[in-house]
């Protein structure tokens, strides 16, 4: 799943209300920002986290109750594979005051990353609580409850990310990979065919589509062989 990197926030004032998502709220006192604050984003928005996390950290060490510095400082440990750690600093952030629906999303990817399941759910719904229109956040929800074997309450979440993001090749594939583990090879053939009209030279969705017509295949020489001579 996709992890998102907060926009440029001012790291000297909380700027977020809680309704606010952070990947859309603009920050009105961008003139704040000192050179260092400037400096680290730039840096991690270029996707050099191992200098971007050690930036972040230099300027907690100054403005330990920077609740933003610590958002950033846990993505980019989540970048890096670090989940227990990207955790450790979203959860910070958050007792900080930062609230957005952006920080629940990544602190329930990184929940399920580590098979924490239970608190995944509770903080996927936590995102949706803040923006209910977060397509992402309702995949997530689905990646967790499929993680519980609860395939229909995922089946559920993933049509509603779909109905806010039609044409995403990543949801529609779970979902058709969801029917496929429930059987509904007509519902799967039908999502993968959709994935090719949105991107005709998706080679996956065309292997799935070959896979189900073979299996159609040997399902009608089954029946027919048991029909006699």
């Amino acid at each position: 799943m996709r992890r998102y990197f907060p926009i440029l926030l001012s790291f000297a004032v909380l700027l977020l209300n809680a309704g606010c998502s952070v990947h859309t709220a603009k920050d009105p006192r961008a003139e704040n920002r000192s050179p260092e604050e400037e400096k680290a984003y730039n840096v991690m928005k270029q996707g050099n986290y191992i200098e971007g996390v050690r930036l972040f950290e230099k300027i907690i060490k100054k403005k330990p109750a920077n609740a933003a510095a610590f958002y950033y400082l846990g993505y980019g440990y989540g970048q890096l594979g670090y989940f227990e750690t990207e955790i450790i600093n979203y959860r910070k952030a958050i007792a900080l005051g930062y609230q957005s629906n952006g920080i629940y999303r990544n602190l329930g990817l990184a929940y399920f990353e580590q098979k924490m399941i239970k608190e995944s759910i509770e903080t996927f719904g936590k995102a949706l609580s803040l923006d209910p229109s977060d397509a992402d956040s309702y995949f997530g929800l689905g990646q967790a409850y499929w993680e519980k074997y609860e395939i229909d309450r995922a089946e559920k979440e993933f049509i509603k990310a779909l109905k806010l993001k039609p044409d995403d090749i990543m949801f529609r594939e779970r979902l058709g990979i969801l029917y496929l583990e429930k059987g509904l090879m007509k519902k799967a053939a039908k999502q993968f065919r959709r994935i090719i009209e949105i991107e005709p030279g998706n080679k996956t969705a065309r292997k799935y589509l070959e896979d189900i017509a073979k299996k159609k295949d040997n399902q009608t020489n089954i029946q027919r062989g048991m029909g006699g001579d």
